[in-house]
């Protein structure tokens, strides 16, 4: 019996319903699932599932940081490192300028930092 899943999406809460069996009964029993997210776990979702689709093709992740001047940013690498780039906020076309790589102290606090890099 294939199982169809239906989605209710309303502002934060999230609703499934998945048909099942009921073992050793073969009846069929509904079981419904209530999640409810904050705007700041469905925005840090995305944003995980950003990251970890940009490195598995092979792209840096770009993450803005208060602490860093304005014209510059942290990128993830799929190999692991981080660097600090100067980026031109108007034209994307200008290449970046690497500013310093972090050494592996500054990559873990910049990983903890940021829970997105979890």
């Amino acid at each position: 019996m294939s199982s169809k899943k239906n989605q209710y999406v309303q502002g934060s809460l999230f609703t499934s319903f998945q048909p099942t069996r009921v073992v050793g009964k073969g009846l069929k029993a509904a079981k419904f699932t209530t999640h409810f997210y904050s705007r700041l776990d469905a925005i840090q979702a995305v944003i995980k599932k950003l990251r970890r689709d940009d490195l598995s093709q092979g792209h840096c992740f770009m993450v803005f940081d208060v602490n860093l001047p304005e014209d510059q940013a942290y990128y993830e690498y799929p190999d692991g490192r981080i660097l600090i780039e100067q980026v031109d906020k108007r034209s994307i076309e200008v290449p970046r300028i690497i500013v310093r790589e972090l050494n592996k102290a500054e990559v873990h606090a910049v990983r903890k930092k940021h829970a997105i890099f979890e």
